[in-house]
């Protein structure tokens, strides 16, 4: 069967909001501290496409990944990976921030 395009990008654009690594995009910000204004300025883009991301609208491209890195003391995988005991250490304190 044949699928339309339209069709291809829903399907896709499902599965993106079902993944459940783009929430932890604001886990890790509020952990943090910062806001999505603050987020997004950070790294160099507009508050709208940083929510755009955390509300799972699309994926961050390979562009923007080591800048959210870096902006939230992470790695790139761990972008993606729920904040967990092994992986708090790299979460700033309050006063470092």
């Amino acid at each position: 069967m044949i699928m339309s395009a339209k069709v291809t990008a829903v399907m896709a654009a499902e599965e993106v909001r079902a993944h459940p690594g783009l929430t932890y995009l604001k886990e890790r910000r509020i952990a943090l501290g910062y806001s999505i204004r603050e987020m997004a300025k950070m790294i160099g883009t507009t508050h709208a496409t940083y929510a755009y991301w955390e509300r799972g609208g699309s994926w961050p491209s390979s562009y923007w990944l080591p800048l959210l890195a870096e902006a939230m003391r992470c790695s790139i995988e761990e972008l993606f990976l729920p904040i967990s005991v092994e992986n708090v250490f790299h979460l700033p304190d309050a006063e470092e921030k």
